[in-house]
């Protein structure tokens, strides 16, 4: 288990999972304090584009993306090729479902220790959200069988992907941080990074993580989760030690502390087309929820404030942004002047207009009387705010099957305090939403108490230094991590034979990205010098350089996809004596050097890590001395 470590920087490295949560990423002051942290070199990997899009445009030196070769289906176990075959079909969401479920159980260790008061809790949350149907079987009650299916759960998914270790092999980090710790992916990287000797830290922001997106990946050395409730559901439900685990508050929600983008009520409802002096009640739908109760409950509320029965009332429902069928379902509510019907944000790769959605949607829960939701983390929005909440606890007279019903969301324990604390009103009929909705609007300091206890316990620390928290704790566990102070928790399934993988020939390395010799340490120390070198590289005389690229090996391929959103020179062609007719690298021809024309350019650049000498001889041969050659990792080479 060896670890290379950079004897001028430390890296971090940083797994992003999803567009959306990368863009509450992007509008936190924890981006900004990474480009001043010239001391640290931060890597960023992704599946996604526009993640690379938004890094590139900060223009940082210490800041690199990588696309990750993760999601090659070649690189995954069969088992989950097959599955991703059917990504679109009933099979795969069938069959991955049905092991997903098994990860509603609790740690088994949890379970041995757990009084049979206790158990019986657990065994009601697992049978009502159906985890029986995907299991085939009841819940068990053997103390060894339990074990064994916990365990099987646990080890099936901590598979060993090769692809995932080169990767961290190339990038070399001191630490990696886990933007999401509750998708499957999860567990090839803590098992590849223990597997390397690299500390891993996760970021726990979603509250429905400890108890209905468990099991914890193994092998991480510290969590940061949102909340004290988060902290002790993980403690109790994973046996995950106190040590372990740090409470650094929710990220998203230090919008709300600050007056930026704040608008007056009467600004806001303008915006929204309404009248300024009505009052406004908020529903907010979620995808995951039953679609049928929502929309039926909606229709419900907007013919009563069409009708009056409220005086002087609006309606907003904000749909969820993965609803497609959110037109269908609301928007034929839609009522000009009276009912209006809009998507939520979701960061699409337009940062400045997902920053504009925040800044809306901090509003709309400010300037609204009253907040209507059936399940998600709306309610905790609206609560940090002190806004009365209303918790739809009723299928909307639809008949719906006992196990399906909409109350059982409240039976889960990231749900639980809200209900048991009386920071919502709970309601169970259509009776019941009707005279919360009138008192609240008479008095919406009802439950005031009960809102703030929910926000002890489920928000805080709520002051709108989350973000300085966690990246404080990120620094922290980084300089541990370079002093070997930060250990990872033991994996006991980790055996010999997986370790001498990771150990075994650098052949991936090789073949996807580029094998490093000329004395560079490491891939993240190469990225910044070509991006640097690349700018620098941009004009010649007062206009824009024209070059070709000399050499179309992996090399040409990594170094276009490094500098893709980069201002640069003007690449012509690339180069190459075994060039092949018809083939391109990022779109641009590759030619004969007998084909080039240097006489319309002003460089040529020397792309290639190993043996650059006989390279730029070769280009000499053909071009002679009279043309600028540009080599990135030796000024002085070309110049020979």
């Amino acid at each position: 288990m060896s670890q290379k470590i950079s004897d001028k920087k430390i890296t971090i490295a940083v797994w992003l999972h999803t567009r959306f949560r990368f863009g509450d990423f992007l509008c936190t002051p924890i981006l900004k304090q990474m480009v001043e942290d010239l001391a640290t070199q931060y890597v960023f990997f992704s599946n996604h584009e526009e993640h690379g899009r938004q890094i590139a445009k900060l223009n940082a030196a210490n800041i690199t993306w990588l696309k990750t070769i993760f999601e090659d289906v070649e690189s995954l176990p069969l088992h989950l090729r097959l599955l991703r075959k059917f990504d679109k079909g009933y099979l795969y969401h069938s069959l991955r479902l049905r092991f997903a479920r098994l990860k509603k159980l609790p740690h088994w260790q949890v379970w041995l220790k757990a009084s049979e008061s206790k158990r019986e809790e657990m065994q009601e949350n697992f049978l009502l959200f159906k985890g029986w149907q995907y299991a085939w079987f009841p819940f068990l009650k053997s103390n060894f069988f339990y074990k064994l299916l916990y365990n099987f759960r646990h080890k099936s998914t901590m598979l060993f992907d090769r692809k995932i270790c080169a990767t961290l092999k190339l990038i070399t980090p001191n630490l990696l941080i886990l933007g999401r710790t509750h998708t499957w992916e999860t567990m090839y990287f803590t098992k590849a990074a223990y597997g390397l000797g690299i500390p891993v830290v996760g970021l726990v922001s979603n509250w429905a993580h400890p108890t209905t997106l468990a099991p914890m990946a193994r092998g991480i050395s510290k969590l940061l989760v949102a909340s004290r409730q988060m902290k002790q559901e993980l403690m109790e439900r994973e046996s995950i030690e106190p040590d372990t685990i740090v409470t650094v508050g929710d990220i998203q929600k230090d919008l709300f502390n600050n007056d930026q983008g704040l608008c007056t009520k009467e600004q806001f409802m303008q915006r929204l087309k309404l009248p300024i002096n009505a009052k406004l009640i908020t529903i907010g739908t979620n995808k995951k929820g039953l679609k049928e109760h929502e929309a039926s409950i909606a229709k419900y509320i907007a013919q009563k404030i069409l009708q009056d029965t409220w005086n002087n009332c609006c309606l907003y429902i904000q749909a969820h942004f993965l609803d497609k069928d959110w037109k269908r379902d609301f928007q034929i509510l839609e009522e000009s002047g009276r009912i209006v019907v809009r998507n939520t944000c979701q960061f699409t790769g337009d940062l400045d207009g997902y920053k504009q959605r925040r800044l809306f949607f901090k509003n709309l829960i400010l300037h609204s009387d009253i907040i209507i939701q059936s399940r998600g983390a709306l309610a905790l929005d609206a609560i940090a705010l002190d806004k009365p909440v209303i918790s739809l606890g009723f299928d909307g007279g639809l008949k719906i099957a006992p196990n399906d019903s909409v109350i059982h969301n409240y039976r889960f324990l990231h749900f639980k305090p809200i209900i048991d604390l009386k920071g919502s009103w709970f309601v169970k009929n259509f009776k019941e939403l009707h005279d919360a909705i009138t008192c609240y609007l008479l008095n919406p300091k009802i439950h005031k108490a009960g809102r703030q206890a929910v926000r002890e316990l489920c928000i805080e620390p709520y002051d709108g230094q989350s973000s300085n928290r966690t990246f404080s704790a990120i620094k922290e566990c980084s300089m541990l991590a370079a002093a070997r102070a930060l250990k990872p928790e033991i994996l006991p399934g980790f055996s010999a034979s997986l370790e001498s993988k990771i150990d075994a020939d650098d052949s991936l390395i090789k073949q996807y990205m580029f094998n490093m010799r000329c004395g560079i340490q490491s891939r993240v120390e190469t990225d910044s010098i070509i991006k640097n070198k690349w700018r620098n590289w941009q004009e010649v005389n007062g206009h824009q350089r024209k070059v070709y690229v000399f050499g179309a090996g992996r090399h040409t391929e990594w170094l276009f996809h490094n500098v893709k959103y980069l201002p640069g020179p003007q690449v012509v062609a690339i180069l190459d004596d075994n060039a092949e007719q018809g083939r391109k690298i990022s779109d641009f021809s590759i030619i004969r050097p007998s084909e080039a024309n240097v006489k319309e350019i002003d460089s040529i650049i020397i792309s290639t890590d190993t043996f650059p000498e006989k390279m730029i001889n070769r280009c000499k041969e053909c071009f002679g001395n009279n043309i600028q050659y540009l080599y990135p990792y030796n000024d002085n080479l070309c110049s020979v």
